[in-house]
């Protein structure tokens, strides 16, 4: 599994648009964390799309991002990701010293910290071939109280045909 792990403030962050928010002491308004993917828009800018329906394509990018007010004050945060059953491959995740697979190699839980910018938190994962289609779980907690857990299916691969094409 590739881990694009974008542990830090998505840069694209201003481009997204948020929801589900509480006002909070302070004057900001504190969004919930939200799962989903991103996908291109028409003039090629990776934009946010909540759904629990990843496609099971090569380098689709799936993760979970928060909304975070500028603070100088760093938050941690932990996020556990169960597949249905261990990938073909953790390929780009064994060696981050900051992401402990299980011994069953089903679960990833990765360990983050960032000073916010007023910008989005986030962490992406990336589809790679030999991940198992079906049921996953992600949780996720920040060091300012907020979690949330997460049930999402990464669908089934699309089926290549080969053949010749004729007229």
């Amino acid at each position: 599994m590739k881990a694009l792990c974008a542990v830090a403030a998505l840069a694209i962050g201003a481009l997204l648009a948020g929801c589900g928010t509480e006002e909070v002491p302070g004057g900001y308004a504190q969004e919930q964390i939200q799962f989903g993917i991103w996908r291109p828009d028409a003039e090629g800018a990776m934009r946010f799309e909540a759904t629990a329906d990843v496609p099971n394509e090569e380098d689709q990018m799936y993760g979970w991002r928060v909304r975070v007010p500028e603070s100088e004050e760093a938050v941690k945060w932990i996020e556990t990701v169960t597949l249905p059953e261990a990938p073909e491959s953790w390929e780009g995740v064994e060696d981050d010293p900051n992401v402990i697979v299980s011994d069953d190699g089903r679960t990833a839980t990765t360990m983050g910290i960032e000073v916010p910018d007023g910008g989005y938190l986030g962490s992406t994962w990336s589809v790679a071939p030999g991940d198992p289609p079906g049921e996953y779980e992600m949780s996720v907690e920040l060091s300012d109280g907020r979690q949330a857990s997460f049930t999402f299916r990464l669908g089934e691969p699309a089926v290549v045909e080969s053949g010749t094409a004729g007229t």
